[in-house]
């Protein structure tokens, strides 16, 4: 059911009236209200509805409540923080703040669909509002970006350090200066380019949610700590900076190719059709990684240059390669792959190397490493009876009629 906009004629409080209805009792005075006179009333001020006292619902200078009809609400000087449904449903499109604010966050806004500007009209104080847009000078932070605001291209005030944007259907562009650190960007259904133009000493946390018209992120020469992109469904190719430390992108259903020369302290990539990753042939981590963990994507190749300390995949990899320098493996985990290509230079594999069964090696060092992984150790000692070794320990057979293994005393069984 919706709601008119009207004056109380016996008191002067802005009221609304429910639709469909001829009368009903102002909660303020108590009087009966004809809707005629009261919807006649408000017409008398000129077209707008001020606020008033009454609209509020203060207590210990925090407001509560506003249950006025206008929509753009001044709020009295009594309010100095605000309860997290003060605003709870009401279609106001500016809200202008007293001198004297104890403290403001976005959630205290985020139900207000239709918020065009919030004003801070203020000087000497922590906060600031450019062009109904609300920082806080303390904190270094973007504290409001309206629902509704109406710019196409915006950028944010250079010096501020936490941005958070979100729901707004009307950004396009959105360009980002020096001194960022930590920037949130989520459910912005128009945002189509994201620019970063920072200092190489930068080194923020991104991440972008749910913006499925974004198609371009210029990111590339800006250092980041880490880097999050999920259901960003219109961006194909990402080229991002070193310095990255972290990384997850997940549910971009056209990302196919991602460049991403870091070392990486984690990797996260869950169902994206990533074709590329660094190199065209394959998923490439030139320099290893800490954590990696690889889900549903359409690369078959995976090619590991350098150590990771745990590895997580589920896909069907037709090769797998580790590079010369490698020399330990453990926590490693592939639901399926078919051929794994091993260094010479490693010496240790542990139990925790899990593969699929069915999987063909390339190792050409197997003999001086330490395997305690049973499938490995397995296809290592196949590998020794095809030599003519023993196949416990790859020793060779002396004596002339029972054939015993040189190292372990192993005797040949007979054919």
């Amino acid at each position: 059911m919706g709601f008119i906009a009207a004056v109380c004629p016996s008191c002067g409080a802005n009221i609304q009236l429910p639709e469909g209805a001829s009368r009903c009792f102002c909660t303020f005075c108590g009087n009966q209200v004809i809707f005629e006179d009261a919807i006649a009333k408000k017409t008398e001020i000129e077209g707008t509805v001020a606020t008033r006292a009454a609209d509020f619902d203060v207590q210990a200078g925090c407001l509560l409540a506003y249950h006025g009809a206008s929509t753009d609400v001044v709020l009295p000087d009594t309010v100095r923080t605000f309860g997290d449904f003060a605003f709870k449903n009401q279609r106001i499109t500016s809200i202008t703040l007293p001198k004297v604010i104890d403290w403001m966050s976005y959630d205290q806004f985020r139900g207000i669909s239709t918020l065009r500007a919030l004003n801070y009209e203020y000087e000497g104080s922590g906060w600031r509002s450019y062009d109904g847009v609300l920082y806080s000078l303390k904190d270094r932070e973007l504290i409001v970006y309206p629902a509704a605001y109406p710019a196409k291209d915006y950028t944010i005030v250079e010096g501020t350090g936490k941005v958070t944007i979100t729901g707004n259907p009307f950004l396009k562009k959105l360009s980002v200066g020096a001194g960022i650190e930590k920037i949130v960007l989520k459910n912005l259904a128009g945002l189509e380019e994201l620019v970063f133009d920072m200092s190489p000493e930068t080194l923020p946390a991104i991440t972008i949610y749910d913006c499925p018209a974004l198609k371009t992120v210029e990111v590339s020469t800006t250092p980041a700590s880490s880097f999050t992109m999920e259901k960003c469904n219109a961006i194909e190719s990402l080229a991002l900076p070193s310095f990255v430390q972290n990384l997850k992108l997940g549910y971009c259903s056209a990302l196919t190719r991602v460049d991403c020369p870091s070392t990486l302290d984690s990797l996260w990539i869950g169902t994206c059709p990533i074709t590329f990753f660094n190199r065209e042939d394959c998923i490439y981590l030139p320099n290893g990684a800490g954590t990696v963990h690889i889900e549903h994507v359409s690369a078959s190749n995976l090619h590991i240059a350098k150590h990771v300390d745990r590895l997580n995949t589920w896909g069907d990899w037709k090769t797998v390669t580790f590079d010369e320098g490698v020399e330990k493996l453990d926590h490693i985990r592939f639901n399926k792959a078919t051929h794994i290509i091993l260094p010479r230079s490693l010496k240790e594999v542990g139990e925790d190397f899990n593969v699929s069964s069915g999987t063909t090696y390339e190792f050409p060092g197997f003999d001086h490493a330490d395997i305690r992984c049973a499938p490995l150790k397995y296809w290592r000692s196949q590998q020794w009876g095809k030599q003519g070794r023993c196949p416990k320990c790859g020793g060779n057979y002396v004596g002339l009629f029972k054939k015993r293994c040189d190292n372990c005393g192993y005797e040949k069984p007979k054919n």
